[in-house]
């Protein structure tokens, strides 16, 4: 069974069989000396290995899609619900049923708090609304969605 050379940090050279799958209990420096150089300052990978090219899929922008494991930023603003007779508008009732994590997830697409978009991909939204896959962190309780509803079907004023 052949063997490679490999350097460690510590400028030493260990053989490592070339076929055969390590066993960390029978080799601990090694095992010491790769699990540490992840962890060490200005470490970096093998000379050979794939670096993954990122493709921003619509123009997004790293950041534009909230992080699961970040804290809520925003509390959900109670969103203002107009009367039975009073008249459903854009930026009173709609735009505050947007959270800012819902706008960031997905200005890659439209934006949320306009106007314009929303009128232009409304059905798609309302789609996705009655569906429960928009927003992605849980669907609106049914009261939202018909508020939404409502807006299109009375002409989507503001």
């Amino acid at each position: 069974m052949g063997s490679s050379g490999v350097r460690c940090s510590s400028s030493s050279t260990l053989k490592i069989p070339s076929a055969a799958v390590l066993d960390t209990a029978k080799t601990p420096a090694l095992a010491r000396s790769i699990s540490g150089s992840r962890k060490a300052a200005g470490s970096m990978p093998p000379p050979n290995m794939p670096v993954p090219r990122w493709w921003w899929v619509c123009e997004a922008q790293p950041g534009s899609r909230a992080s699961a494991s970040a804290p809520r930023e925003d509390a959900q603003q109670p969103t203002a619900l107009p009367g039975a007779d009073e008249s459903v508008k854009f930026t009173p009732h709609i735009q505050s049923l947007f959270r800012k994590m819902d706008r960031e997830s997905m200005s890659f697409a439209l934006d949320l708090w306009s106007l314009g978009d929303v009128r232009s991909h409304a059905v798609q939204i309302l789609e996705r609304l009655d569906n429960g896959t928009m927003p992605c962190d849980g669907a609106w309780p049914k009261n939202k969605v018909d508020l939404f509803r409502r807006w299109i079907d009375s002409g989507m004023i503001d």
